[in-house]
């Protein structure tokens, strides 16, 4: 069989599987760029390619290696899927490994630019809203703008994220100043068509990631953080989980809270902030006070 065939036809299948919007472009992008250096090398069917084959592309495309992670681990879900529906025999990734990425640690604001950053959009009420809802949940930029108003219970200051990374659901919990800003950000809500909590002051449509993301970066800029510092919705999210450990949160209801479905991102951050879990060890030692 073809190889742009095979491509085809995992991709409807992972669409079928109901795999996110974005995953399903990482899969199309990635395979797509695998597929035509394939086919530039001669190679066009599927159970033509062998490990020097794969290796070759690994090695040719000079990225780092968490992109390099990132192929491997889509390259042998492709291929798994092959033996699966009988096109394969053998996965050709089988004895090329994972590679080791460097540990990651996330870009966080410190205190002093979050106040700035959250004073630069005081006046703007969606804004503001959009902004201290991030900082105060940690949602992803594209669970923010997925958000309808049936989602939102201020009363009972909870979020439902309904349409969560995996198409996993899960609840949320809202401060005061989150209920606040929401509030004042409803008394000036535009539109009463749409069923979408945030909405461009301009279509009346949902508010879209791209229009988020320039937002958070622009308000960055106003808020007099360097532009080498980069401020972005998903900075937004490293805020709160930093925090959130640091504050005395657990790793259990972090990973919940943030919708991660192991517990690997959340003990990154646990150990990203150590040096405040030692101190906080220090004050609540059972053995304090008795030896």
């Amino acid at each position: 069989m073809k190889i742009v065939d095979v491509k085809e036809q995992y991709l409807v299948a992972k669409e079928i599987e109901g795999v996110s919007e974005a995953t399903a472009r990482q899969y199309e992008m990635t395979l797509g760029v695998l597929s035509r250096w394939l086919t530039e090398e001669g190679i066009t069917e599927i159970d033509s390619i062998d490990p020097a084959a794969l290796r070759a592309f690994l090695a040719a495309r000079g990225v780092k290696a968490v992109t390099r992670g990132v192929y491997t681990k889509i390259f042998r879900s492709w291929f798994n899927w092959c033996i699966d529906e009988g096109i394969l025999d053998s996965n050709p990734m089988k004895n090329i490994p994972q590679p080791k990425t460097p540990d990651f640690y996330p870009y966080v604001l410190t205190d002093e630019e979050l106040l700035r950053l959250i004073r630069s959009c005081r006046r703007q009420p969606r804004n503001h809203a959009m902004i201290i809802l991030m900082l105060d949940t940690g949602i992803r930029v594209s669970e923010l703008c997925a958000v309808e108003m049936k989602d939102l219970d201020l009363e009972g200051k909870t979020l439902n994220i309904r349409s969560g990374k995996g198409g996993k659901g899960r609840m949320v919990y809202l401060s005061d100043a989150s209920v606040r800003a929401l509030r004042l950000y409803l008394k000036q809500r535009p539109g009463e068509d749409d069923n979408a909590l945030f909405l461009s002051w301009k279509s009346h449509k949902r508010m879209e990631r791209c229009a988020v993301g320039r937002m958070v970066s622009r308000l960055g800029g106003r808020a007099g953080i360097p532009k080498d510092r980069r401020v972005s919705p998903h900075t937004l999210r490293h805020c709160f989980a930093t925090r959130y450990v640091r504050n005395g949160g657990d790793p259990y209801s972090l990973q919940k809270l943030l919708g991660h479905s192991t517990p690997k991102m959340a003990s990154l951050y646990v150990n990203l902030v150590g040096r405040d879990i030692q101190e906080i060890h220090e004050r609540c030692s059972p053995l304090n006070g008795l030896v």
